[in-house]
């Protein structure tokens, strides 16, 4: 442990907020022909301001990018240019919110992107799964990797920026913790999660289906027919999965009879109430179980 930590602490680290800087690291970056990138922000999305934007290189090289500091790095900058470059694919973990910030915010449409969210999904789907919960960054390198590689201040800060302070990614200078997660959170999809989800995919034929999730997931936030579409899929399969339960489930079942990682489970607790409500007595008292 002490060995990966020392060779992390050897790879480069840079915070960048001056345009001529950056628009010498993106003509660095142009050569690579894979980086990881992910946003960070308040309420990151549509109207959550991105604050920062991590890159790391499959060598291990990581930039932080100070947008809130300095917006025209994606113009002047020319990182618009990296990120919607056809040439270079980005590795990111559960893209539609950073896709959403990105568009209305600075007018840049991601492009050949790798989502490891959609592809644990996509994968499990192809095993028999028909719902598949989101994992977050610390579950996926547990999945597919042999070291997490994010940051130990993940879950501390995780919970003081989501339910105590909605500012934190606000805060300058960024501080030493902050720098490491922000780091920590691209360095933990490249090589050895993606190397492992695009072999998979691969070997099991899966990539048109993929590149179309890839699609449908970056446009979430931005076309809403993508949205609708997606929602009705989704709201299909709920729906026939709660159907079978009323249909083939004893009404002595409860809620804790399904496993945590199974269609049930995750049909309950995606169906609204209300709906659970209309379907039957025996459904809405699953239903508030889950809630409960």
């Amino acid at each position: 442990m002490v060995m990966k930590r020392n060779q992390m602490a050897n790879q480069a680290v840079e915070i960048i907020v001056e345009t001529s800087r950056c628009r010498h690291v993106v003509s660095i970056l142009s050569s690579e022909s894979v980086l990881a990138v992910d946003c960070e922000g308040i309420a990151l999305g549509v109207e959550g301001p991105m604050t920062l934007l991590q890159i790391c290189t499959y060598s291990g090289d990581v930039y932080l990018f100070d947008v809130q500091e300095n917006r025209e790095l994606f113009s002047e900058g020319h990182l618009k240019i990296v990120l919607e470059s056809n040439e270079i694919l980005k590795v990111i973990h559960a893209c539609s919110y950073d896709s959403a910030a990105l568009y209305h915010q600075f007018g840049v449409t991601l492009q050949n992107v790798f989502d490891t969210q959609v592809a644990d999904t996509v994968l499990e789907e192809h095993n028999g799964r028909l719902l598949v919960s989101s994992l977050d960054l610390l579950g996926l390198c547990q999945k597919y990797s042999s070291s997490k590689k994010v940051s130990d201040y993940k879950e501390q800060l995780k919970i003081q920026y989501s339910k105590k302070d909605g500012e934190f990614w606000a805060k300058r200078p960024l501080t030493d913790e902050m720098k490491s997660v922000a780091e920590g959170d691209v360095r933990a999809l490249i090589p050895e999660v993606f190397e492992k989800q695009k072999r998979i995919i691969l070997n099991s034929g899966l990539q048109e289906k993929f590149r179309e999730r890839v699609s449908e997931i970056i446009k979430y936030y931005i076309d809403d027919e993508v949205r609708k579409h997606r929602y009705k899929r989704r709201f299909i399969i709920v729906n026939q999965i709660i159907d079978s339960i009323n249909e083939k489930r004893d009404t002595r079942t409860v809620c804790s009879d399904f496993p945590e990682d199974s269609d049930e489970y995750e049909a309950l607790k995606r169906i609204d109430y209300r709906e659970a409500c209309i379907k039957s007595p025996f459904i809405d008292r699953l239903k508030t179980e889950s809630i409960l």
